[in-house]
């Protein structure tokens, strides 16, 4: 079905993005183009896609030139906005704004990174697992992760240089996998004109740092966009990923051994207590078959797909 606002005008080309907040709750996203005063609009059906009768403003950036990434952060749909313009004095970077229940908002820390000069770049990546916040951006020679614990939108994000490539004009398409309580980065490293290769890094939480780089592709030769799945289930085995080479595309997974890392701190507010208890105990009998199951995935502690009382005594044995 088309979706049509009077922030759409007609005949101009749109970027949009879509997430489901659960199997009713859909959310659609679209910047408006070169008008300026419709960045960036929202979609919402509360009957599955079926209807789309709530309409209004993520954000009324001021910019023409915006690109959109979502996601969900403790089951709230939060949007990404890359803001650039080649003729703002106002600077360039990202914020975030997050749903809550009515409207999209903005939190003491929605400004994620910015910048006077047109530094940060447009292919950037964004995932939330075990309380933290995550997006990755390239900036110059550089892939960054600018992260923090979520805390309901209180505190500082932190800065890190993932990688450093002497190779100007670096593409890095960055892309993140969740699996299970583990983070999976994956993304280019350029050598040179048309030659690049895939790799990949783990995020430590324990030590909050990334990996050494692990190399999945050696073609030195026109590989592009690395694309996985924001969420891989804990049953599965592999991570899959595809990705354009030569007018091509190209499939492959890497092996994933092992359970996952899970946290009993399943309200993710850096204890294990009797507010853990409570929800593990109230969300018994939720399971992999159910469309919501991703709200609830991480609640599933010994991934047997099923939140059980096995799940419970997990909690109250870590208490």
């Amino acid at each position: 079905m088309p979706l049509t606002s009077a922030y759409l005008p007609l005949g101009v080309s749109t970027m949009s993005n879509v997430i489901a907040q659960d199997t009713s709750s859909i959310f659609v996203f679209s910047r408006t183009s070169v008008n300026v005063a419709g960045n960036v609009r929202y979609f919402h059906s509360t009957d599955g896609g079926i209807t789309f009768p709530e309409e209004g403003w993520v954000n009324d950036t001021g910019y023409e030139n915006v690109r959109i990434g979502s996601l969900l952060i403790e089951g709230m749909p939060a949007v990404v906005i890359w803001y650039s313009d080649d003729s703002s004095s106002t600077g360039w970077g990202y914020k975030y704004f997050i749903w809550n229940g009515t409207q999209f908002v903005q939190k003491p820390d929605s400004t994620i990174i910015w910048s006077s000069s047109k530094t940060y770049l447009r292919r950037y990546a964004m995932s939330y697992v075990n309380g933290e916040f995550h997006v990755i951006y390239p900036a110059g020679n550089n892939l960054y992760d600018s992260w923090k614990t979520y805390n309901n939108g209180v505190g500082t994000w932190t800065q890190t240089i993932i990688e450093y490539n002497p190779v100007s004009g670096s593409d890095w398409s960055p892309q993140l996998t969740r699996y299970g309580n583990e983070l999976y980065l994956f993304y280019l490293r350029v050598v040179g004109i048309d030659m690049n290769n895939i790799f990949y890094r783990k995020w430590n939480s324990s030590s909050q740092t990334w990996s050494s780089a692990t190399q999945l592709t050696f073609d030195n030769n026109n590989v592009r966009y690395p694309q996985g799945p924001a969420i891989v289930p804990v049953s599965s085995s592999v991570i899959p990923l595809a990705w354009s080479k030569d007018a091509t595309i190209w499939y492959d997974s890497i092996p994933v051994s092992g359970t996952p890392t899970v946290s009993l701190d399943v309200n993710s507010d850096g204890k294990i207590n009797i507010i853990d208890l409570a929800i593990t105990t109230f969300w018994q009998g939720k399971n992999n078959g159910q469309g919501d199951w991703n709200l609830f995935q991480h609640i599933d502690l010994d991934s047997d797909g099923k939140v059980s009382f096995t799940d419970v005594l997990r909690v109250i044995t870590g208490m």
